[in-house]
């Protein structure tokens, strides 16, 4: 999943602005120490 389409998920589920939604996928990031790509690596 890219970047962009977690963004749009997480606004959708949230109801956020894009700005939010990325703030919430480095939060996460950063908590679980997993690596925001934008190409899919999973």
């Amino acid at each position: 999943m890219s970047i962009e389409q977690a963004k749009g998920v997480l606004m959708a589920d949230r109801r956020c602005t894009p700005d939010d939604a990325f703030a919430l996928l480095v939060s996460l990031s950063q908590q679980t120490n997993t690596r925001c790509t934008s190409s899919p690596t999973r």
